[in-house]
């Protein structure tokens, strides 16, 4: 991950180093991982903050599994309820995910709208809504 986070370097002009984040990610067997990476802040006008490893990943902010625990539940939940979905993760690949989580993962929502609207506030979502736009 270092390397890929070496190679990607710097998103060019306009853009300046905050330096590296730590970020926590629960993996398939629910072991969790602590990677490193760089993160740039736009220069001047609005906050806005881009890591370039999170989008070679297709990692989402805020977001605490990998995509491949999301795809598996998602596939799960075609076929069994969202409890269900949850007690199958946990009790075969040791993954803790409430059903709400898996509801959300199914429904690409980030909840009610008065949640959608805190989030919409957020300038982390703010950064995702900006990286999104590129």
């Amino acid at each position: 991950m270092n390397q890929l986070d070496e190679e990607l370097g710097h998103p060019g002009k306009g853009w300046e180093s905050i330096g590296k984040r730590e970020r926590r990610l629960v993996t398939l067997f629910g072991l969790e991982i602590v990677i490193k990476r760089r993160g740039y802040r736009r220069v001047g006008g609005r906050t806005e903050i881009i890591f370039p490893l999170d989008q070679a990943l297709g990692l989402r902010p805020e977001e605490r599994y990998y995509p491949l625990v999301q795809q598996l539940a998602i596939e799960l939940a075609t076929k069994l309820s969202f409890r269900e979905t949850a007690a199958v993760l946990e009790n075969t690949f040791f993954v803790p995910v409430s059903h709400q989580e898996i509801h959300r993962w199914v429904t690409g929502g980030w909840g009610s709208t008065r949640s959608r609207r805190t989030r919409e506030g957020s300038s982390s979502y703010r950064a995702e809504a900006a990286i999104e736009a590129e």
